[in-house]
């Protein structure tokens, strides 16, 4: 079909003729009457091709026929009327048309998406280049600073951010027209060469969902060309708005949600403790991960300044030394504290209230800079202030325009210092509370160890008496009535066996009293395991064993061992404490079994008893901590200090010896260890 002549519908006014060959341009067309063309759809009228332009005021009226419709229009040469056929040919021309939409919708989609590595800019041009345009430029609106900040162009950008108010004409035209305005380019008001043949600006407003919050968040894509009133077509406008829309979420989102993993991850790592160490991983986040030249950290000290805690720029990173700010003052930095609100100054050097007390340094020229108080939302004086300089596309090493992403993510970072900040203010508090009350706990226990040790000088002379009493009334009967010691009447040698028991269980006692073992170790010497340390407490333990219902039985044989080291009477009292606790904890009608055995470097006694309680494995060690009792005693209401076990095992280190528990039920064994000559 030679004699046919394809044209397609890029813009409102303008049209492209199509190869019937390869689909590609051959040249365009601008038709600004369609009216006048719907009319004489499917009509014989005159016409002609001048320059590619439908003239239809031209006389030929018997040779051309016109079809046309909102995307495609052509013109057919009819030689011969007979061998015409509009059905077939309008089909014809369909397929040119709908082939050369397709395969440019493919072509863009396919290297804007199936492209994992098409950057915003490389999304720009394909686009521009899909509808037909000769220059483009992308802002993103920061509402927190009310200015739009530079993404990309095709050309070059003097100044890369501009006020909300340079924008405040089409901003609500773009409410009024579904985010799409159309408006002849003013050449005058421009000194970039690159625009000086453009003559018409298709403006676009993107909406995002890129932060979690709901503030307002878009983009401006413009699109410029160099035809006069070249207006988009609403099926371009709705495709960039898709494009552009998902293209910038998922190259923004995900860093996103990797920054706000990495600070969340950086706070899981926070130790009470460190806070400084904490600051210092903060400022080198920021350098490192958010693409910032410079950073440092304020945080107020007992003064009410604002000290500099945490540093991390192209200078030397100490920060001791540099003077602080004062909150009244008028930099910048102390405003920015008093007022608990963000500052962002698109050129820091010649900002009015910079007052260079203090200027991270950079290998860029000072740029753009966020100042921004470090506080959480349920308080409402701040704690400090997070200054950072510079943002740097690192790739091309320039310095570039942060945006709303960049505030939102240093926003949530200072939302994290102040919460680690206010858990490490409670810890110092609980710290200085604990010393306070350990000292004050140290002073109490400080008089009562004087008050006991005094009390245990006063009541061991006439204890000593009640203790050996017995004997010595024994003897007094035996010398004054002539009487054997098995002669003694039965009551008379029954009360004398409990003033003994009862005079050795209030020696036990008293020798209880004694918060330090140093007390009742007085002297080291060498003694007899069983003599000295064994018989003198089993035997009237045997007869308290009796009174309780219980048994306790001696293998003699096993204690006739080696000679050991140790303080006689302190050895006694550690040996007491664990057969007492046998006596106390074991079953009714049990037996508490009392053996010895020698090994390489010890010799030691061992008891074993049933018990009514329940050693846990968690409380093996715990058993030996001053004032411990287990969970059960404590639940069965057994009386005790949770003394004895602390003195014990203080005792036999202080005599070079060991206490161990080798099994904790069934039956519960205790072993003392001696050193062995």
């Amino acid at each position: 079909m030679d004699n046919i002549k394809v044209i397609y519908k890029i813009s409102k006014n303008y049209w492209v003729e199509l190869s019937q060959i390869d689909f590609s341009i051959i040249q365009f067309h601008r038709i600004d009457d369609e009216n006048e063309l719907m009319n004489l759809n499917n009509k014989i009228i005159k016409g002609n091709l001048i320059n590619a332009i439908i003239n239809l005021k031209c006389e030929d009226t018997q040779n051309y026929h016109l079809i046309f419709d909102d995307k495609s229009l052509f013109i057919n040469n009819v030689k011969n009327k007979l061998f015409y056929n509009p059905s077939r040919t309008k089909f014809y021309i369909e397929n040119i048309c709908n082939s050369f939409r397709l395969v440019n919708k493919e072509r863009l989609i396919n290297r804007v998406f199936v492209n994992y590595n098409c950057t915003i800019d490389e999304t720009l041009k394909e686009i521009n280049t899909y509808v037909f345009c000769n220059h483009y430029s992308l802002w993103l609106y920061n509402d927190l600073t009310n200015y739009f900040t530079y993404l990309t162009s095709s050309f070059k950008v003097s100044n890369k951010f501009k006020k909300k108010d340079e924008f405040s004409d089409q901003i609500s035209l773009f409410q009024e027209k579904n985010g799409y305005i159309c408006e002849k380019f003013d050449v005058g008001k421009t000194k970039n060469q690159e625009l000086q043949k453009i003559r018409t600006t298709n403006r676009i407003k993107i909406e995002l969902s890129i932060t979690d919050n709901h503030s307002s968040n878009f983009l401006i894509a413009n699109f410029f060309s160099e035809l006069d009133d070249y207006e988009l077509r609403d099926e371009s406008v709705a495709l960039i708005k898709e494009i552009l829309g998902l293209k910038f979420s998922k190259d923004y989102y995900p860093k996103v949600v990797s920054l706000n993993k990495t600070i969340s991850d950086l706070t899981e790592t926070f130790k009470v403790g460190n806070f400084q160490s904490y600051l210092a991983s903060c400022v080198k986040l920021i350098t490192k991960e958010l693409d910032w030249e410079a950073a440092s950290i304020f945080i107020t000290d007992s003064d009410g300044r604002l000290k500099l805690s945490a540093l991390d720029h192209c200078g030397d990173n100490s920060i001791i030394g540099i003077k602080p700010y004062d909150i009244n003052d008028d930099s910048i930095t102390s405003q920015i504290f008093r007022n608990n609100k963000l500052e962002c100054v698109y050129d820091i050097n010649s900002h009015p209230k910079n007052s260079h007390q203090f200027d991270e340094k950079t290998k860029h020229s000072p740029e753009n800079w966020i100042g921004l108080p470090i506080s959480a939302t349920n308080i409402i004086k701040p704690i400090g202030v997070l200054r950072v300089k510079n943002k740097l596309d690192r790739d091309r090493n320039l310095v570039i325009s942060f945006n709303k992403i960049d505030i939102s993510i240093l926003t949530d970072l200072a939302e994290n210092i102040a919460y680690q900040y206010n858990i490490e203010q409670k810890f110092i508090e609980e710290e200085q509370n604990k010393i306070k009350e350990i000292l004050k706990q140290k002073e109490e226990n400080k008089e009562l160890t004087e008050f006991l040790r005094t009390y245990r000088h006063e009541i061991k002379t006439p204890l000593t008496l009640i203790t050996t009493a017995s004997t010595r009334i024994k003897y007094r009967l035996c010398d004054e009535f002539l009487l054997s010691e098995n002669n003694i009447p039965k009551k008379i040698n029954e009360v004398l066996i409990d003033l003994e028991v009862v005079g050795s269980r209030l020696m036990y006692v008293v020798n209880s009293l004694s918060f330090d073992a140093q007390d009742l170790v007085k002297e080291i010497t060498k003694c007899s395991l069983f003599k000295d340390v064994v018989i003198p407490i089993a035997s009237f333990s045997k007869l308290y064993a009796e009174k309780k219902g219980k048994r306790v039985v001696i293998n003699i044989d096993s204690l006739n061992i080696s000679p050991i080291e140790c303080d006689k009477n302190s050895s006694q009292m550690a040996f007491h404490v664990i057969v007492d606790n046998a006596i106390k904890y074991s079953k009714p009608d049990s037996v508490i079994t009392i053996f010895g055995k020698e090994e390489r470097d010890f010799c030691k006694v061992i008891v074993e008893n049933y018990s009514i309680v329940t050693i846990q494995d968690n409380e093996k060690d715990l058993i030996y901590r001053k004032y411990y009792r287990t969970e059960e005693v404590e639940s069965k209401k057994f009386e005790g200090s949770g003394i004895g076990l602390y003195l014990a095992r203080e005792i036999m280190n202080i005599n070079s010896g060991k206490i161990l528990l080798t099994n904790l039920n069934n039956p519960t064994r205790f072993e003392l260890l001696f050193k062995k000559i």
